[in-house]
């Protein structure tokens, strides 16, 4: 395998080629590997489980390796999640064909598994009190600390006077 630093780039023929050659049987993956130049044998793999998916093969500039999170709608997440629990929750293959992370996608379908598709909402930087709930359980989550309030706001008055 090769040693560098910085990502390799790749274009989409060597990748296509690197993979017929490996469903071929004209070596193994290491052979292969030695072959096109590729760093890995888990890079060979991931384009190996791209190409079977059916998904699309990318030129790569070799930048970084980070992915940015995808902005994306709830109604977007809620295509996302009932695709990927239709393809028995292939979460890798789902954040290949919509273009965002493993990650993204599978806590997209636990939210939505726990809490439907109100899970799918992105709530952050919104006070709590004006915010509806999602769940019966947080409905009384949020009843239950509103009480409590409530009942501190009296007590202070009632030590107060």
């Amino acid at each position: 395998m090769l040693n560098q630093i910085h990502n390799q780039s790749y274009s989409k023929d060597i990748k296509l080629q690197a993979i017929h050659d490996y469903l071929n049987g004209n070596g193994s993956q290491n052979d292969i590997c030695k072959k096109y130049g590729i760093r890995s044998r888990t890079q060979l793999r991931r384009w190996i489980k791209v190409y079977n998916t059916g998904g699309t093969l990318k030129e790569t500039t070799g930048g970084a390796s980070m992915k940015k999170a995808k902005t994306t709608t709830p109604e977007e997440r809620l295509i996302i999640v009932k695709d990927c629990l239709d393809n028995d929750k292939n979460y890798g293959a789902m954040a290949l064909k919509y273009n965002c992370s493993y990650q993204q996608v599978r806590n997209w379908v636990v939210r939505y598994e726990k809490m439907g598709a109100a899970g799918l909402e992105d709530r952050r930087g919104r006070r709590i009190g004006s915010q509806s709930s999602r769940t019966p359980e947080e409905e009384l989550r949020n009843k239950v600390a509103e009480l409590e309030r409530k009942n501190k706001d009296l007590q202070m008055e009632f030590y107060t006077t």
